[in-house]
């Protein structure tokens, strides 16, 4: 029948850079719970808002298409910040029954539901703060960066343009891709390699 709300769906995924008719990554089986209307999923570790509305009410066979931005920190330098697209061919889905209240505080070793929502309450604030931290932290460095004029050794600036391709193939190596594939796509981004090692150089040294 019809997916709903937290059914469990397996998906075969594609993600193309725009711009672009080939996939840059390719994922056979990809498995998530659909959120609700609200809420995100992960997709190539990309959060992907509105997913939910577009995937209730399909069916097995049917593809979901979605746009999405890549965020400036992400496993794969050279996506950094781009747009994509985002298909999801649905190859199975299953509904599954919620845990009672008494099963969770059993599997968490909570004593009572008003301990346990405490603690969850208490965690949830602890990383949104950690999280203001983290782009406050960001944001000053790009200032600086932006701002401050470093004169960086050439050895320090091939070391960094090194890690960010580094950090690009390893990326595109566990998403299955092939050889060919990542020396081109290497090839093709390597201002915006040079780029963002520079950058990063900046921010670090």
């Amino acid at each position: 029948g019809e997916i709903q709300q937290d059914d469990d769906v397996v998906f075969r995924v594609t993600l193309t850079e725009e711009g672009s008719d080939a996939p840059l990554y390719v994922q056979e089986q990809a498995r998530i719970r659909v959120p609700g209307e609200s809420g995100t999923a992960s997709i190539f570790d990309i959060q992907v808002d509105g997913l939910a509305s577009k995937i209730i009410g399909c069916d097995v066979g049917d593809t979901v298409r979605v746009e999405a931005t890549v965020p400036d920190e992400y496993i794969d330098p050279t996506l950094c910040g781009a747009d994509v697209l985002i298909e999801m061919q649905i190859l199975e889905a299953s509904s599954i029954e919620p845990a009672t209240v008494e099963e969770v505080l059993k599997q968490y070793g909570s004593p009572n539901e008003s301990i346990l929502r405490q603690q969850i309450r208490m965690a949830l604030d602890s990383k949104a703060t950690r999280d203001q931290h983290t782009v406050i932290a960001g944001q000053v460095f790009e200032q600086l960066a932006n701002s401050t004029d470093i004169p960086l050794p050439q050895r320090v600036e091939t070391d960094f343009c090194n890690s960010v391709a580094a950090s690009a193939q390893s990326a595109m190596e566990r998403r299955g891709c092939s050889e060919d594939a990542i020396e081109q796509r290497l090839a093709e981004k390597e201002d915006r390699i040079r780029t963002i090692g520079i950058q990063l150089a900046r921010r670090r040294v």
